[in-house]
């Protein structure tokens, strides 16, 4: 149960860190603290207390100490904390703890039939696929992007949206194993955006560097959970 435990420390960070309104009262470091609390109820133990309260130092201290903000802030914040949740969890299985359910939640396992770590591994892919995957096409791409006077206006936020969707449809085409169906949502992807693509070189290969990119951020994580 290593492994789900890692992915609900996962999930409270993407939550606090691109799901948690900007102007929020709280400080972000304490809702994680809370976060990772509430959803480590099942697993609790004394060692699992203390990496929580080392990541949350961490988090804390990493926001105070680094001024600059914005995106960029977002995923240092991320990187790092996820280096230290897997270096916590690496060190939890060397020293032989083994992170099992509490008996009153294997009993509600066994009684509704569901697969916990199942359920945890696609929320953390869901949440992954949306904010953070169009944050980092966006940012990882931005020197490609052609001018704006060469950008037909749109509704704002539509392009991300539409990367949205398009990811969350190619993983629930992957997880069915629908693998030609992906052909199908890029092909009807290329084909809204055909004029374009066909008049502006430059359009055209910032739209291809940031479809294939995104489609390797959804595969690439779809193999890594499953």
């Amino acid at each position: 149960m290593n492994e789900t435990v890692t992915k609900l420390l996962m999930l409270a960070l993407i939550i606090v860190e691109f799901y948690l309104p900007t102007n929020f009262s709280f400080s972000p470091s304490l809702i994680y603290g809370l976060l990772q609390l509430i959803f480590i109820i099942p697993f609790w133990s004394l060692p699992l207390l203390v990496l929580i309260i080392v990541l949350t130092i961490i988090h804390f201290t990493i926001n105070a100490f680094w001024t600059y903000d914005g995106d960029r802030k977002k995923f240092v914040v991320f990187v790092c904390l996820l280096a230290c949740i897997y270096t916590g969890d690496i060190y939890l299985i060397l020293n032989g703890f083994s992170l099992n359910p509490l008996g009153w939640f294997a009993q509600l396992q066994q009684l509704l039939q569901f697969d916990v770590d199942q359920l945890v591994s696609w929320a953390v892919l869901l949440l992954l696929i949306h904010r953070p995957a169009s944050q980092l096409v966006k940012h990882s791409l931005y020197r490609f992007r052609p001018h704006e006077e060469t950008i037909e206006q749109g509704h704002p936020n539509a392009g991300a949206l539409i990367g949205s969707l398009e990811r969350i449809m190619i993983l629930l085409f992957l997880s069915q194993g629908q693998f030609a169906a992906i052909g199908f949502i890029l092909t009807a992807k290329s084909i809204a955006r055909y004029n374009k693509i066909v008049e502006d070189p430059y359009f055209s290969e910032y739209f291809l560097l940031g479809t294939l990119f995104s489609t390797i951020i959804v595969i690439g994580s779809f193999y890594l959970f499953f």
